[in-house]
C-alpha cells in the first residue's frame, strides 16, 4: 500500500527484509528505461543484466531500496512501473520517491533518515559500511562537454557515506575511470569554517532590550520579516517562550502568515488581538505592502511596534546555497534590498496617527549551524 509524507510517496512490503547492508538504486534510467506504450507502461530493463544481479543482491543477504526524485505528474506511471519490478523480480523492495524539490530530494539525506527510522522500528541498523548507492546522475564529464545532468547521486552517497557505484560499473562491470566533478561553485571547508566563525561572533540583538526602548504599553506588536526560510517563525517561538518569564509585560500570541490562506484574515487576527489587550509577534514574509498594513492596525490600536528584519549578508548567502539546512528550499545568492515601508515612517504625516507610540525597526543577523552536506549539483 502506497503511503505519503510530506513530499514523499513510499511503499514498504510487509515482507520486507530489514538487513544491514542495502543496495539502494535510482530507478528510472538506472534499472529500468521509463517507456510508455499508450496509457500504460512497459518493464524494460536499462540494462540485460539488472534482474540477475539484483536477484544475487537479494541472495547474498542484502536488502534492495529505490530513491528517486521524480514530478508529480508522473508518478502514476513510476508507480506502475515499479509494481511491474516487483512483480517480475518476485523479492520484496522499498520505494521512496520525491515529489519537490526540497529537503527529502538528492542530494539531501531526510530520506536516508527515514530509511533508517525504518530500521529502527524494526530494530535493526543500517551498516553503511557494507551498504551501496548505484546511479547515473554522477557529474561525469569529458573534455568538451558534461555527460550527466546533475551529480546528485554521487552527492547523496556522499553526504551519506556509501559506496557508489555508475550503473555501467555495476550492471557491466566497466573498469574505465570516469572523470568527474562537483559543481564549479563550491565553497571549499576553508572558506566555509571562516565564513561560519564570523557569523558566529556576530552579536546578536537582545530582544527585551529593544522592547524596553518603546514607549511603555500595556500591549506591543513585534513583526518578524525576512526572506522564505530565513528562520522567522523558530525566533518568533523563541521570543514567545521567553515572554512570560522574562518580559512581564502581560500576554502574547503567535501569528504566523503559514496559517493564514490570505493576509486579510491575518491582518484581522491581529486586530482581534491587540483589541483584547493581548500582545502579538508575527512573522511575515517581507513584502512591502503587507507590512505597511500590519504598521497601520498596530497603529490604530495604539500598539508599540517592534520591527525584527532578519538579514543574510552575501557570504552567508552564498554558503546557503550549498549547506544542507532543515527548510523547503535553498537561498538565492543575492543580497535582499532594504523594504520599502522603512521609509513610510519618516514620510507618513497623517494627523490620526500624531499621538501614537513610535515605531522601533532592528536588524537581526541569520544564525545557521554548521553542516557537513552541500549542495553538489550542476545542470547544462
Amino acid at each position: 500500500m502506497w503511503k505519503e509524507v510530506d513530499s514523499v510517496i513510499y511503499y514498504i512490503p510487509t515482507d520486507f527484509k530489514f538487513n544491514p547492508s542495502l543496495a539502494v538504486f535510482n530507478f528510472v534510467d538506472t534499472l529500468v528505461i521509463l517507456k510508455k506504450k499508450y496509457t500504460t507502461v512497459e518493464l524494460v530493463y536499462k540494462y540485460d543484466t539488472v534482474k540477475s544481479r539484483l536477484l544475487d543482491i537479494t541472495e547474498k543477504g542484502a536488502s534492495i531500496i529505490l530513491y528517486q526524485c521524480i514530478n508529480l505528474n508522473e508518478i502514476a506511471h513510476i508507480k506502475e512501473l515499479f509494481e511491474l519490478l516487483v512483480k517480475d523480480l518476485q523479492i520484496p523492495i522499498i520505494a521512496f520517491f520525491s515529489t519537490l524539490r526540497n529537503k527529502y530530494s538528492k542530494p539531501f539525506t531526510n530520506v536516508w533518515k527515514l530509511i533508517e527510522l525504518c530500521y529502527f522500528k524494526k530494530k535493526s541498523v543500517v551498516s553503511k559500511e557494507t551498504s551501496i548507492f548505484v546511479g547515473h546522475k554522477a557529474g561525469r564529464i569529458t573534455v568538451k562537454r558534461k555527460i550527466d545532468g546533475s551529480c546528485v547521486d554521487r552527492a547523496f552517497a556522499f553526504n551519506v557515506g556509501i559506496t557508489f557505484f555508475t550503473p555501467g560499473c555495476f550492471f557491466l562491470k566497466e573498469t574505465m575511470v570516469n572523470i568527474w566533478q562537483f559543481s564549479d561553485e563550491i565553497i571549499n571547508q576553508t572558506c566555509r569554517r571562516s565564513i561560519i566563525d564570523k557569523n558566529n561572533r556576530i552579536t546578536l540583538p537582545i530582544i527585551i532590550d529593544e522592547l524596553h526602548l518603546l514607549p511603555k504599553s500595556d500591549i506591543y506588536t513585534v513583526i518578524i520579516t525576512g526572506c522564505p526560510s530565513c528562520g522567522k517563525t523558530t525566533l518568533a517561538k523563541k521570543i514567545r517562550r521567553k515572554w512570560d518569564i522574562d518580559y512581564k509585560i502581560g500576554t502574547v500570541a503567535h501569528v504566523t502568515e503559514n496559517d493564514f490562506s490570505d493576509f486579510s484574515k491575518l491582518n484581522d487576527t491581529i486586530d482581534n488581538y491587540l483589541g483584547k489587550k493581548k500582545s502579538v509577534i508575527c512573522d511575515i514574509t517581507g513584502n512591502n505592502y503587507n507590512i505597511t498594513q500590519l504598521v497601520k492596525t498596530s497603529m490604530v490600536n495604539k500598539s508599540p511596534i517592534l520591527i525584527i528584519e532578519i538579514k543574510i549578508n552575501q557570504e552567508i548567502s552564498k554558503l546557503l546555497n550549498f549547506i544542507k539546512i532543515q527548510t523547503s528550499d535553498s537561498y538565492e545568492n543575492r543580497l535582499y534590498p532594504k523594504f520599502v515601508w522603512a521609509k513610510y515612517f519618516t514620510q507618513h504625516k497623517d494627523l490620526a496617527y500624531k499621538e501614537v507610540p513610535c515605531v522601533k525597526h532592528i536588524e537581526y543577523p541569520l544564525v545557521i549551524n554548521l553542516s557537513s552536506e552541500f549542495w553538489y549539483e550542476y545542470s547544462y
